[in-house]
């Protein structure tokens, strides 16, 4: 399994799971998979001004 493919199947599981999202789990979710700031809160049922204010 390529680490790419494996980052994806772990932001999918967080966000299916409503699993609280900070830190590491963060920078995959907007970097590692490319996810914006709004897609992230929309996936997760928040608004985008909370991802703002996670800590990172």
């Amino acid at each position: 399994m390529e680490p790419r493919e494996l980052e994806k199947l772990v932001v999918m599981a967080l966000i299916e799971h409503k699993i609280p999202v900070r830190g590491a789990e963060f920078r995959i979710m907007k970097s590692g998979v490319g996810l914006s700031n709004e897609s992230i809160a929309k996936q997760l049922g928040i608004k985008r001004a909370q991802i703002t204010k996670m800590p990172l």
